[in-house]
Parts: C-alpha cells; sequence; structure tokens
C-alpha cells in the first residue's frame, strides 16, 4: 500500500509541473499576441481549452492593430532600425 500512495505522489507532482509549464507556455504566446496572459488558465479547463485555441487562431490580433505598442514593455517582436 505505501508504494503505490508514492506513485501517487509523484504523478500529482508530476501532472501539476506539467499543468504549470502549460500554462505559462500559452501565457508567454498569447501575450505576444496581445492579449492579457490570464486568458491562459483557459488551457487547464477540458473543452473550453480546444475553443480558446480555435478562437485565438482565428481572431484578429491587438499586436496586429498597434505594431508600435511591442516596443513599449510589450512581450513580441520589435523591428528596430539600427
Amino acid at each position: 500500500m505505501p508504494a503505490s500512495l508514492a506513485m501517487e505522489t509523484w504523478s500529482l507532482l508530476l501532472l501539476s509541473a506539467l499543468a504549470i509549464v502549460g500554462v505559462w507556455v500559452t501565457a508567454r504566446i498569447v501575450a505576444r499576441a496581445g492579449f492579457r496572459p490570464w486568458w491562459a488558465v483557459l488551457i487547464l479547463v477540458p473543452v473550453v481549452n480546444l475553443a480558446m485555441i480555435y478562437v485565438f487562431a482565428f481572431v484578429r490580433w491587438p499586436i496586429l492593430k498597434h505594431p508600435a505598442a511591442a516596443g513599449r514593455g510589450q512581450t513580441g517582436p520589435i523591428n528596430r532600425k539600427t
């Protein structure tokens, strides 16, 4: 019985680590598109995550409307002339 408890603990830790990494990566992508990174939390909701991926794939990104915002603290590509 103790061996299965240890396995459950490691499985829970691994699942939590993967969830944190998944939310972090999604937050970075969403922020680069010009949206608030909090939208990445929806990646944890089972059916909503598929809808979120679809919507973010086809919606007009705010960073494309205001490309100058990329140089003012926003994450994303910055076009600078050197």
